[in-house]
């Protein structure tokens, strides 16, 4: 279009100015002008033109006539959907250019003139048969779209797809009603379509397994809700149906067997520290329409419950050979698991799902002080974590030659250098034991 204005507005401005052959052709071909008709007119500049320029001044010929039946169709377009209340403004264009590709096949060429540096050409379009065509055409897709709609009798994969067929014959020529006979009564066609999309979403049943689930985060598990999708008349079950479940905007997709079952695996990546979650389960309208702008809700809500982690924790502390009476290390742990998992601490050896085994030792090379009066000693730290019945640890690692330093006394030394292992296990090896424990 802009090019075409390209090619008018030079023409235009000279036509204004003084009567010449561009001007008198307009006129004349004016004069003729029928009601019952659409005209286009093209005026090409032909030192602009592409080689072609009969097709070019034919297709600008097109695309004037062409504006007009839209601008037309939009005004009607809009009143419909205000009084029918239809919730389809994104598919207006759409329909509006399908109607025009397909029926501008009787435009008729009038007359064309070359002017020397200009080429011209007159069409017009019989509103006539216009018109007849996209009757034709809606009849036969009102047909067909009754034909898919009488083989849709039980909530189905067909059945559904069926109906979708049926509105996406129609759906180009919904800017005005279509009405059908449908068991002896008279119904707008495309209300019809989507009375019996509803009937047959509220004919399905969603069943999970189960409504409360107990589940613990963190430990390796294959927690799963088996859904049964069946007929709520019947009781009869729906194979090939899609689902979809959503845990904390988590989304997974099913499709149900021939028993009409799919089962939903919990993925504790989805799964938050809240005691309380839920998952939705409902059918995924997108894929059983194939229609990605539908909106998906769902039918059936299961009840989450994260049950804390229980967890043994073993800590020996030696500091120089002798027992720690008060722990630096143990705190520490708890401190920090506490903080960042869903957990609680239990000293049965039975009663536990993690076992958290520490042992840590100072040792000096020297009970004097060096030659700046500085006590030097050294520690070590293992840990291990294994989940109760797992052979293999989820963490073990050993912190070795961790230096604590002291003027006053061997003892405060080693008692500072348990200090920094306890720092060290807090600031890095528990982060990545929570890191190793989220990602199971």
């Amino acid at each position: 279009m802009i090019l075409r204005l390209l090619y008018i507005i030079p023409i235009a401005l000279f036509i204004k100015c003084s009567s010449n052959p561009v001007s008198d052709t307009l006129d004349s071909w004016k004069k003729n002008q029928d009601s019952r008709y659409w005209y286009g007119v093209s005026i090409i500049d032909k030192s602009s033109a592409d080689l072609n320029i009969q097709k070019t001044a034919r297709n600008e010929a097109i695309a004037d006539i062409a504006s007009q039946i839209k601008i037309k169709i939009n005004q009607d377009f809009k009143k419909i959907v205000q009084e029918n209340d239809y919730e389809i403004k994104e598919y207006s264009t759409q329909i509006l250019e399908s109607q025009i590709e397909n029926n501008l096949e009787e435009v008729e060429i009038l007359d064309f003139k070359d002017l020397g540096d200009t080429y011209m050409l007159y069409a017009r379009l019989s509103k006539n048969k216009y018109y007849s065509k996209i009757e034709t055409q809606r009849e036969n897709a009102k047909k067909v779209a009754l034909d898919y709609i009488n083989k849709v009798f039980s909530p189905s994969a067909e059945s559904f797809r069926n109906l979708s067929k049926a509105e996406s014959e129609i759906f180009q020529y919904i800017d005005s009603p279509m009405s059908v006979i449908y068991k002896n009564k008279s119904q707008n066609l495309y209300l019809l379509i989507q009375s019996l999309k509803d009937d047959l979403l509220n004919n399905i049943s969603i069943k999970p397994s189960q409504y409360d689930k107990n589940i613990k985060n963190l430990i390796p598990s294959n927690d799963l809700i088996t859904v049964s999708v069946f007929e709520s008349d019947t009781n009869m079950p729906i194979s090939n149906i899609p689902l979809f479940s959503e845990i904390n905007n988590g989304i997974d997709y099913c499709y149900t067997n021939d028993r009409g079952e799919c089962d939903f695996y919990i993925d504790k990546k989805f799964i938050n520290k809240d005691l309380a979650q839920h998952m939705y389960i409902g059918v995924d309208q997108a894929k059983l329409y194939g229609n990605e702008y539908l909106e998906n809700h769902y039918n059936t809500k299961v009840d989450i419950n994260l049950l804390p982690l229980k967890v043994c924790l073993e800590v020996d502390e030696y500091n120089l050979n002798n027992k720690v009476l008060h722990p630096y290390i143990e705190p520490v742990i708890k401190e920090f698991l506490i903080k960042e998992l869903n957990l609680e601490f239990s000293k049965s050896d039975t009663d536990c799902d993690m076992f958290i085994y520490v042992s840590a030792t100072t040792k000096s090379n020297d009970e004097s002080p060096d030659e700046y009066g500085i006590y030097q000693v050294f520690g070590n730290a293992t840990i291990d974590v294994k989940f109760l019945n797992k052979e293999e640890s989820v963490l073990n690692l050993a912190i070795n030659n961790i230096k604590g330093a002291s003027f006053n006394s061997e003892k405060q030394a080693a008692t500072k250098s348990l200090e920094n292992i306890s720092n060290k296990i807090f600031n890095e090896t528990l982060v990545e034991l929570v890191s190793i424990l989220k990602q199971n």
